[in-house]
């Protein structure tokens, strides 16, 4: 990708190549995986309006649920993207305005993260761990929280 480049689905792909090279264990690939699918979601797009975020964060979610075998309730990245991704359609249902849907899909992230807290892992190495799982985050969900809330806080600072 030049650097002139600004297609933002050329963007996002272009991050996902690279967290899918260089992030470690299934952290990377997964991450990587939801980049490139968002990307190729709203590939040629320079600007994206509210529609886009949805099917974008759509497009990685599905992504992560492929590539990690992995569905909702199973404490993983997956409940803080899959919350986005639903509060982002009901965004677009409602008509609201980018920057209402953008708080909302924060808040809907933070749900999603903190909805692991009371699951025992099933997936990943964490699910080694059992029942001591329980009453903890999962890293995955909470890294993907804090990734989505930068890149949210950054564009309603735009």
């Amino acid at each position: 990708m030049e650097k002139k480049d600004s297609d933002v689905g050329n963007l996002l792909k272009g991050v996902g190549r690279t967290i899918a090279f260089s992030g470690g264990a299934a952290t990377g690939p997964l991450f990587g995986t939801a980049f490139i699918e968002a990307g190729k979601a709203i590939e040629g797009r320079r600007e994206i309006r509210l529609e886009d975020w949805s099917r974008s964060v759509k497009a990685a979610e599905e992504g992560i649920k492929k590539r990690g075998r992995a569905q909702v309730g199973e404490k993983t990245m997956l409940d803080t993207v899959h919350s986005v991704s639903e509060s982002l359609q009901k965004s677009v249902n409602r008509k609201e305005s980018l920057e209402k849907a953008l708080i909302r899909a924060e808040k809907a992230a933070r749900e999603g993260m903190e909805s692991t807290r009371d699951i025992v892992s099933r997936r990943g190495r964490s699910s080694r761990l059992g029942e001591r799982t329980k009453g903890h985050l999962d890293p995955g969900a909470a890294s993907s929280y804090y990734i989505l809330k930068s890149i949210i806080k950054d564009c309603l600072d735009l």
